[in-house]
């Protein structure tokens, strides 16, 4: 379908990807009633970031010039690491993420969206300096 509908290929992956990354906020978001649901928020979080890595995967000349995508992407990945960095400091918490399937996936899609990141920035300026 990407060869032949390259549109409704687009437009389905940027709003997989919307809608994954706001329901991964409502998830990482906290309160004094509800905590942040970690797994949740890491779940939602590689649901959305996974839909640009198809993105980008599929059409990696376009992928460079969709910026919303690619920040929001950016974005994800920083949620992602930042419930890793929180999860770690959090004695109760600790045990959740700091081991098992969940951390290799979360740390594999950072490493992924820097591996992105170079490839973006290598031959422009303004890129790099987004």
């Amino acid at each position: 379908m990407a060869k032949t509908n390259k549109r409704v290929v687009r437009q389905t992956l940027f709003l997989i990807n919307n809608y994954f990354h706001n329901l991964m906020l409502v998830y990482a978001s906290e309160s004094p009633d509800v905590p942040a649901n970690i797994h949740a928020t890491l779940d939602a979080g590689h649901d959305a970031i996974t839909a640009f890595f198809t993105f980008f995967s599929l059409f990696e000349i376009e992928a460079c010039a969709w910026w919303t995508f690619n920040h929001r992407a950016f974005l994800e990945a920083l949620c992602i690491g930042n419930v890793l960095r929180e999860t770690a400091l959090e004695p109760e918490d600790r045990n959740k993420v700091t081991e098992g399937p969940l951390l290799v996936r979360a740390k594999a899609d950072i490493i992924r969206m820097i591996q992105i990141m170079k490839v973006m920035g290598e031959d422009s300026e303004v890129a790099r300096e987004r």
